[in-house]
């Protein structure tokens, strides 16, 4: 007796449980089914526009009122409310199947090249599509076109022009939104129809002179102004000294003047050219100031590349170590002050790591950097290597000086620096 009215507790406590699951389950569905079947109607309501539900109340008080107080005005008012409604719906109906393509004629420029952009658009439906609209972002503008009705598999093409690239950096250009709704405003629908594009802006460059302080070419690479017993470049003769490697003896010369004459050389050596850009916002007045950097890095980039040198270039979080100017070009458009301290030492030491055999290496910074901070990192470099010390911005004049195995330029306008570089040749 005990053990069955004991399954019967079990039993009746067991059927709230069970029935509880199934009311939740049942609940669950009908939520899923309302949901359905209220899509379509959510599209709607996302496609109402703020002037579209101005309308919409309008109408509703207009209809209570003119129930409450009789007047046939208010009745009137909701009625035409009601079909400017339902005339806006209309343009709702159908999908935006439209196939949307946005080509750059240049996926690259230089600051202030106007670049043409071609849209081409069809209409990928088996239905006529009504007129839309096509939005397409450009930076912070916006490029519109209007398209008409089109047949099925039926096409056009339009081309915008971005007249005039005025800063460094990237520009975005899409993704393209097709748009269609009512004359009125009262409805809109928006569709994401294309990709997004870049178009990479490089910064302005000046030419330059042969880098690397008066470094000439040679078959094995550059000389330079140290003389060495033994290497690929002539000099000149000079005379024998004890000690002198006799396989150097110019014989021919020897007889002429009557006393042993040496072959002397000029070293050469692989060069290449590690440019640091200090991007740390407090070391420049301004955004101005670091423009003028990033151009002098240009600048330099293009020409040691030009002279077949290997260029390595390191900014913030950005290396970049190429013989093709662009993809360095590419580096400098995409970098942007930093609000954060870098750290120029290591940065420099990074440089090194990269690039331990440099032959040149440039440090470009603001005005405002501490010029201990500064002379700390360029110690950095090896002793080998010929160091300068690039200051931009907001200077008296352009100015060369020399300090220990340090040339400190100074410039304010990128058209001063073939003229420093020059001067710091020649020093």
């Amino acid at each position: 007796m005990t053990q069955l009215q004991g399954d019967i507790v079990e039993q009746s406590a067991g059927e709230p449980v069970g029935g509880l699951e199934a009311m939740l389950a049942k609940g669950r569905l009908l939520i899923v089914t309302i949901r359905r079947r209220l899509a379509p109607t959510r599209v709607v309501f996302a496609s109402v526009t703020r002037l579209g539900w101005l309308v919409v109340v309008a109408t509703i008080l207009c209809w209570l009122a003119g129930v409450l107080l009789g007047w046939d005005e208010l009745d009137l008012a909701a009625g035409v409310g009601v079909v400017v409604i339902v005339i806006g719906v209309v343009f709702l109906i159908g999908r935006l199947n439209i196939s949307v393509e946005i080509e750059p004629t240049a996926t690259r420029c230089s600051v202030g090249d106007p670049v043409p952009v071609a849209v081409r658009y069809r209409n990928e439906a088996r239905v006529r599509s009504q007129p839309l609209t096509l939005d397409i972002p450009v930076g912070k503008d916006v490029a519109t076109f209007r398209v008409g009705s089109l047949a099925p598999g039926e096409g056009g093409e339009d081309v915008f022009v971005i007249e005039e690239t005025r800063h460094r950096g990237v520009i975005p250009i899409g993704p393209t939104s097709a748009t269609k709704g009512d004359a009125l405003g009262l409805f809109r629908r928006e569709r994401a129809v294309s990709d997004q594009k870049e178009l990479i802006v490089h910064p302005r460059s000046i030419g330059l002179g042969p880098l690397g302080g008066g470094l000439l070419r040679d078959l094995e690479g550059l000389t330079t102004a140290q003389l060495s017993p033994s290497d690929l470049a002539f000099h000149s003769l000079r005379d024998y000294v004890v000690g002198d490697d006799r396989r150097l003896i110019h014989w021919k010369s020897s007889a002429k003047v009557g006393g042993l004459q040496v072959r002397q050389f000029l070293d050469t050596r692989r060069s290449s050219v590690s440019i640091v850009l200090d991007a740390t916002q407090a070391h420049y007045v301004d955004g101005d100031e670091f423009e003028l950097a990033c151009e002098a890095a240009a600048s330099l980039a293009i020409r040691a590349i030009r002279d077949g040198l290997p260029c390595s270039l390191l900014t913030g979080d950005h290396v970049a170590t190429d013989v093709v100017p662009v993809r360095i070009l590419d580096v400098l458009a995409r970098v942007e002050l930093a609000q954060r301290t870098i750290d120029v030492d290591r940065l420099v030491m990074r440089s090194v790591e990269v690039d331990a055999g440099a032959t040149l290496a440039v440090m470009i910074s603001g005005s405002t950097i501490n010029d201990e901070v500064a002379s700390r990192a360029l110690l950095r470099f090896s002793t080998e290597t010929r160091v300068v010390d690039l200051r931009v911005g907001h200077v008296a004049q352009a100015s060369v000086r020399s300090v220990a195995r340090v040339l400190q330029l100074r410039i304010n306008e990128l058209r001063q620096l073939p003229f420093v570089l020059g001067l710091g040749d020649r020093g």
